[in-house]
C-alpha cells in the first residue's frame, strides 16, 4: 500500500512505530547522521545533531502517506544529548501527543524545561539510564522528559500511556538502587540484572511522579522487558 525510506548520510535505524486515529505514522529510532544530513524539519524541537563521532542521536518523525513526495514528512526532530541515545518504544495519544522511552548515555539529555513540572529525575545516575519523554503533536515542544535509573546500567524498551496520561514503562536494570516503591512486588535486585516495570504520572511533582516501580527477576541475568499492555482496569 505504501513504503518509504527514511534516513540520512550515515547509519540509522527505526526501533518502533505507532499509527494514530487519523492514520498518521510516527516512528522513532536513532541516527548517526549529523546536522544537514538528516531530514529534520523547520520548527522541530531539536534541529541539530547533539552527539559526537560514532555517537547516535534519537529521532522522532511523523509521516502522512496520503500526501505526495516530500510533503509526506510532516515533522522530524532529533532527540538526545552529547553521547549515544536510543528510543526503543513509542505510543501516540488520541491528541497526537507522542510518548516514548529508551536509554541514554548523555548527561545533557533534554529533561522538562519550565514552565512544565520538573522531571522525576533530572540527572544521569550512571553511564546509562532509561528515559521517558512526551512531545506535543507538532513535534516542536518537549512536554515531559525525565531520566529513570540507579547507579548501574538501566534501559527501557516498552511503553504505554492510559487515558489519564499515566505512563507505564518496562525494561531492564543492573542497578542495586533502582528506584522501586514501598510495597512493590520486588524491591531489591535479585541477580546481575533484573527486569522492571514502572508507572509515572507527569501531572504530579518531583518524587510523587513515580506511582509504582517493581523489579522482576531471579538469581541470574534477567534482561529487558520488550512489551507490555495496560488493561482497562489499570493492571
Amino acid at each position: 500500500v505504501w513504503s518509504t525510506c527514511l534516513g540520512g548520510a550515515l547509519r540509522g535505524y527505526i526501533m518502533a512505530i505507532a499509527q494514530d486515529v487519523a492514520g498518521l505514522v510516527t516512528v522513532t529510532g536513532a541516527t548517526e547522521s549529523p546536522t544537514g544530513y538528516f531530514p529534520v524539519t523547520s520548527g522541530a524541537f531539536d534541529t541539530s545533531f547533539n552527539g559526537g563521532a560514532w555517537e547516535s542521536d534519537g529521532f522522532v518523525a511523523r509521516l502522512d502517506s496520503s500526501q505526495s513526495g516530500s510533503a509526506q514528512l510532516l515533522w522530524c526532530t532529533y532527540l538526545g544529548g552529547s553521547e549515544s541515545d536510543r528510543p526503543n518504544a513509542i505510543q501516540v495519544e488520541p491528541s497526537g501527543t507522542v510518548v516514548l522511552t529508551g536509554f541514554t548515555d548523555s548527561r545533557n539529555f533534554p529533561t522538562t524545561p519550565q514552565p512544565y513540572p520538573p522531571p522525576y529525575q533530572s540527572t544521569l545516575n550512571s553511564s546509562r539510564d532509561a528515559f521517558v519523554v512526551r512531545l506535543d503533536s507538532s513535534g516542536s515542544q518537549l512536554l515531559y522528559g525525565t531520566y529513570l535509573g540507579g547507579s548501574g546500567s538501566d534501559s527501557s524498551a516498552a511503553i504505554e500511556v492510559d487515558p489519564g496520561g499515566v505512563i507505564t514503562v518496562a525494561g531492564g536494570t543492573r542497578s542495586t538502587d533502582f528506584p522501586t516503591t514501598p510495597g512493590a512486588y520486588q524491591t531489591s535486585l535479585a541477580g546481575g540484572a533484573d527486569a522492571y516495570v514502572a508507572r509515572l504520572d507527569p501531572n504530579q511533582s518531583g518524587a510523587a511522579q513515580l506511582l509504582y516501580a517493581t523489579l522482576i527477576g531471579a538469581s541470574g541475568n534477567d534482561q529487558d522487558v520488550w512489551g507490555l499492555k495496560v488493561s482497562t482496569a489499570g493492571h
